[in-house]
């Protein structure tokens, strides 16, 4: 039967002793029964050595040699000592304590009547629980706290050090402590004595600054309190974004949740892009697709509703095809004064024209006095010289006011002169000039 230590049950015996008296050549004793190792063994008086006898199935006895009639077996059993449900009060000392059984721990208590840490069978930590679901479960306030009244800059924290003992780093709270009022006590992270990074009272991430101020100084603002990001640096640039590898986007726009346009690489060039079309911009700028490749006659340069106001070039510009005979690399207008050459009067004029390529289209009003001489009527001092490599092309029209006298055509005769012809095909001269007569016409020719 067990012993106990303690209020115990009745009976309070830590051993029971059996005896029998042996027949002639008995061998095997029926115990009520014992714990293997917890036993004594007696053959008339004298302690059987282990060797004399077998005790293993607890609850018979087996001599090595048979008794003799008459011998007396005497049995000596032991229970181990068994503890029963103890307050222990006072200092309890162990030097090594075992348990053979399953052991449940109600946790680390807080010097009082409830549990204030408790590690499971799953390793879950909890603070203030006796059944954690995970790491922490159960934790209401964690406090780290200064142990100086004059650490006001770091009411409580973490600190980090090397395996030698030197810093390493700290998180903690500055300006005050861990406290449920309406203070603004920013939470400061530090590397080698320097503060590296901060949270301030609002939930914005500060780098390389201490407070928030939408972008105005160098430093990475991450506003949590209205939703905006801030990079700024001075005299460099203040966002790399890289992509490896692959060409494709390297910044995506959305709007609701669905792309609108992105920024992206392609053969070593960068495009911008809408949901459908692309702008890729290398040697030329150029329609492209919405990954970068080629996008034909896909796209406008502006619409009916919403025009370009002025194009520069310095080169020319293709129309409606891409030939040489497409090329236009050459467009003027403007004014000129056109004179009567050879007439001995006065003359009021005015010219302007447009010049298309080497195609010159110019038109001209004159006024003449009424001077008259035997002289052919030729208007001098065209806008560009004409080019007569090809059979001197010319062409165009002009008119007099006077009554009878319309209709004439010309020719141009020279670098810069119209020679002017009557319906009949001669020239006509300024015999036949009246006081304020008026000249106009136009005419087109191809200039060198």
């Amino acid at each position: 039967m067990a012993g106990y230590i303690g209020t115990t049950p009745v009976p309070q015996a830590t051993q029971h002793r059996e005896s029998f008296t042996a027949t002639g050549g008995q061998t095997s004793f029926a115990t009520v029964g014992y714990t293997p190792q917890f036993i004594d063994v007696y053959l008339n008086g004298v302690k059987l050595a282990p060797a004399d006898f077998t005790a293993t199935n607890g609850s018979d006895v087996v001599l090595a040699s048979g008794a003799t009639a008459s011998d007396i077996l005497e049995i000596v059993a032991y229970t181990p000592f068994e503890i029963a449900s103890q307050t222990f009060t006072g200092d309890t000392t162990a030097n090594n304590f075992a348990v053979t059984g399953t052991f449940t721990s109600r946790g680390i208590d807080d010097n009082a009547d409830a549990v204030a840490i408790t590690i499971d069978s799953s390793e879950n930590v909890g603070i203030g629980s006796i059944s954690p679901t995970s790491l922490g479960t159960g934790i209401t306030t964690l406090e780290l706290k200064g142990n100086s009244a004059s650490q006001t800059d770091r009411a409580g924290g973490i600190r980090f050090e090397r395996y030698d003992g030197t810093y390493a780093g700290a998180i903690y709270n500055a300006d005050g402590a861990f406290k449920h009022d309406s203070g603004a006590y920013p939470m400061l992270f530090v590397t080698n004595s320097s503060e590296a990074m901060r949270i301030d009272s609002s939930g914005n991430l500060l780098v390389g600054k201490t407070s928030a101020d939408n972008g105005a100084t160098v430093g990475v603002e991450l506003r949590g309190d209205i939703s905006k990001l801030y990079v700024t640096d001075s005299a460099s640039s203040p966002l790399i974004a890289n992509r490896l590898t692959s060409d494709g986007n390297i910044a995506v726009f959305q709007k609701d949740g669905s792309t609108v346009g992105s920024i992206g690489a392609h053969t070593g060039d960068i495009y911008i892009a809408s949901a459908t079309d692309a702008l890729k911009i290398d040697d030329n700028a150029r329609p492209a697709s919405t990954t970068g490749g080629t996008n034909d006659a896909a796209m406008d340069l502006g619409t009916s509703g919403s025009r370009w106001k002025d194009l520069y070039l310095s080169g020319g510009v293709y129309l409606g095809g891409t030939g040489s005979a497409n090329y236009l690399d050459d467009y003027e207008y403007g004014t000129w004064t056109p004179s009567m050459n050879s007439y001995s009067g006065s003359v009021t004029s005015h010219g302007e024209y447009f010049k298309v390529g080497d195609m010159v289209t110019a038109s001209f009003s004159i006024t003449l006095d009424g001077t008259t001489d035997a002289s052919a009527w030729r208007i001098a001092n065209l806008p560009f010289n004409w080019d007569n490599t090809v059979g001197g092309s010319w062409g165009g029209c002009i008119t007099k006011q006077d009554a009878g006298l319309d209709g004439h055509s010309f020719q141009v005769v020279t670098t810069n002169d119209v020679l002017i012809y009557n319906s009949s095909g001669g020239t006509r001269s300024y015999t036949n000039v009246g006081v304020n007569s008026n000249i106009r016409g136009v005419v087109t020719y191809k200039a060198t």
